[in-house]
């Protein structure tokens, strides 16, 4: 009887054991598609409100791109940077990098789509992990992801 309940716990602490490592895989690539879908999001409004407005916007990191986005764009009566959107997120074990052919500190969009100047890739790792899975933005705005 005695060994009959041992042979019970030890199977449940394996079982636990595999649940645990199971549930830690799931959630690492829910938190990174996350953050990509936001990093989507906030491309995809960037381009649309560059070609609705039909003036160039800009996408600059907040104090860095893992902590989030601002879209701005000049305003040609006051000749002043209006801030018109921000995204921030709340992911301090993820870090985003962006590396642009202008610029690594951020990405304009233009009203007329001959004129883009977004080409880059976004990088997202997970700190202490060297695998990134790059988000690539091409020179007409598209987003592809490489993982």
């Amino acid at each position: 009887m005695l060994l009959e309940i041992l042979l019970c716990l030890v199977l449940l602490a394996i079982l636990t054991v595999m649940t645990v490592n199971t549930f830690g895989a799931f959630f690492f690539k829910n938190e990174q598609q996350v953050i990509i879908n936001e990093i989507r999001t906030a491309v995809q409004y960037a381009k649309n409100q560059a070609l609705t407005k039909g003036t160039s916007m800009t996408l600059t990191p907040l104090d860095t791109w893992s902590s989030g986005m601002e879209l701005s764009s000049l305003n040609p009566q006051t000749n002043k940077v209006e801030k018109l959107y921000q995204w921030q997120w709340q992911h301090p074990a993820w870090i985003v990098e962006w590396k642009g052919v202008g610029s690594d500190k951020s990405i304009t969009f233009a009203s007329n789509p001959l004129n883009l100047l977004c080409n880059g890739h976004f990088s997202v790792r997970k700190v202490g992990n060297s695998k990134a899975v790059v988000i690539v933005l091409n020179r007409l705005g598209r987003v592809r992801v490489v993982i």
